[in-house]
C-alpha cells in the first residue's frame, strides 16, 4: 500500500474529497430529521445493495424479485446461486450495519464475512473448506467471449498459498497503520486498501464482494454513516465498465510505478453520487411550475453552499441585484427557500432544511 499511497494525486481527487466532506457536515446535522424515513431508507438500501452488488458478478433478480422472494423463502431451500448469493450478501450487510462499531479490518473480519457470505451456496460451487479460508487453486481474471469461448487473461492473481497469505497479513497491517496516520486521508487509504485487496483475490470465490462489503465495513468505519442510506454497489452497477476499466488501470501499474489515481477518482465519484442521491432525499423538493434557467441555478446554488447571501449569489451568478431579488422572493413565496437574519445580514437556505454553521 505504500507505493499506491506514494501516488502524485490528480487536483480532481481533492475536488472530490472536499465535496464530500462537506457534505458529511450537512449529514452531522440533518440525519435525525426524519429518523422513520431513514430507517426505512436503510432497508431499501440493504436489498438494493445486495441486488446490484450480485448483479454486477453475473446474477440476474431485480430488487422486486429479491423483495418478493425474501417474503417466502425457507432457509437453505434456494432454487439458484442468484438467490443464495443474495440472502448471503443481505445477511453480510445486517451484520456489518448492526455492528459495525465493533468490527475491526482483521483477518479475522475479512475471512467471517466470507464464511457468512457463502453460507447458502452449493458445496460444488464453494467448498466447505473454502468458506473463509483463503484460495486453494490459482484465480487468474478473465475475460470470456461467450460468442467464441475464447479467454483473454486481464489480471494474474497472487498465487494461492504462502504468497497470499503474507501478502494479505501485510495489506491487513498497512491498512491500519495507515488509517491511523494524520498525514493520510482516510478515503485515499481505504481506496488503496481495496484495490489492493482485488489484486491479491484472497478467495476462491466472491473476491468482488466481500470487497464492496469491506468498503461498507471501512466507511463506516471511519464515521461515514451515510452510506447506510445510499448504496455504493448501486452506483457501481450502474457504471460497471468504468468500474472495470479503473481497476484494471491502476492495477496494470503494479509492475512498474503505482498510480492509484484512476481507481481513485473512480470510488470517490462513487461516493460524491451517493451523497447527491442522498441530498436530493433530505431537501425537500416542492413545485414552483416552470422553472427558468436563473431560478434553478440559484436552487443549486442555495443547495449547494446554504446558507448563503445575496452578494455571494450577485457574484456567482454575475445577474443585477434588482433581478435577483426578484427570483428569491418568487422562491422564498413559493416555499422553496427561507431567509434567516435582518434584511442586511440576512442569508438563504433551502426551506425545511436545518442548516449549522461550523
Amino acid at each position: 500500500m505504500q507505493s499506491l499511497l506514494k501516488t502524485q494525486l490528480n487536483p480532481l481527487v481533492i475536488n472530490y474529497i472536499q465535496k464530500i466532506t462537506k457534505f458529511c457536515d450537512f449529514w452531522e446535522f440533518s440525519k435525525d430529521l426524519k429518523k422513520d424515513f431513514y430507517s426505512s431508507l436503510k432497508k431499501t438500501v440493504i436489498i438494493t445493495s445486495a441486488g446490484a452488488s450480485t448483479r454486477i458478478e453475473g446474477a440476474r433478480l431485480t430488487d422486486k424479485e429479491i423483495e418478493d422472494r425474501l417474503e417466502n423463502l425457507k432457509i437453505q431451500k434456494f432454487k439458484d446461486r442468484d438467490e443464495a448469493e443474495v440472502v448471503g450478501y443481505i445477511d453480510c450487510m445486517n451484520y456489518i450495519f448492526d455492528n459495525f462499531k465493533d468490527l475491526t479490518i482483521s483477518e479475522y473480519t475479512i475471512r467471517s464475512l466470507h464464511s457468512l457470505m457463502c453460507t447458502y451456496l452449493s458445496n460444488d460451487i464453494v467448498p466447505p473448506d473454502q468458506r473463509g479460508a483463503y484460495k486453494n487453486i490459482t484465480n487468474t481474471v478473465v475475460r470470456i467471449d461467450h460468442s467464441t469461448g475464447l479467454q483473454e487473461i486481464i489480471f494474474q492473481t497472487t498465487p494461492p498459498g504462502p504468497q497470499t497469505d503474507v501478502q494479505m497479513k501485510q495489506l491487513i497491517d498497512d491498512y491500519n497503520n495507515y488509517i491511523k496516520d494524520p498525514h493520510y486521508n482516510s478515503l485515499i487509504v481505504i481506496a488503496a486498501f481495496i484495490v489492493k485487496f482485488l489484486a491479491i483475490h484472497p478467495f476462491r470465490d466472491g473476491n468482488g464482494r466481500i470487497s464492496r462489503l469491506l468498503t461498507n465495513v471501512c466507511l463506516l468505519r471511519q464515521g461515514y454513516e451515510f452510506c447506510m442510506y445510499s448504496s455504493h454497489e448501486k452506483v457501481i452497477e450502474d457504471n460497471k465498465d468504468n468500474y472495470y476499466v479503473s481497476l484494471r488501470q491502476t492495477q496494470s501499474t503494479f509492475t512498474t510505478s503505482f498510480d492509484l489515481n484512476p481507481w481513485l477518482i473512480f470510488f470517490l465519484k462513487t461516493l460524491e453520487i451517493q451523497t447527491d442521491q442522498l441530498k436530493n432525499k433530505l431537501i425537500p423538493k416542492k413545485k414552483l411550475g416552470t422553472t427558468t434557467k436563473y431560478e434553478a441555478k440559484i436552487i443549486e446554488l442555495i443547495q449547494e453552499h446554504q446558507p448563503v447571501t445575496i452578494g455571494f449569489l450577485e457574484r456567482t451568478l454575475n445577474i443585477k441585484r434588482v433581478t435577483l431579488k426578484t427570483i428569491l422572493r418568487r422562491l422564498k413565496a413559493a416555499g422553496i427557500i427561507e431567509m434567516e437574519g435582518e434584511k442586511k445580514g440576512s442569508s438563504y437556505k433551502i426551506s425545511g432544511v436545518v442548516y449549522v454553521q461550523i
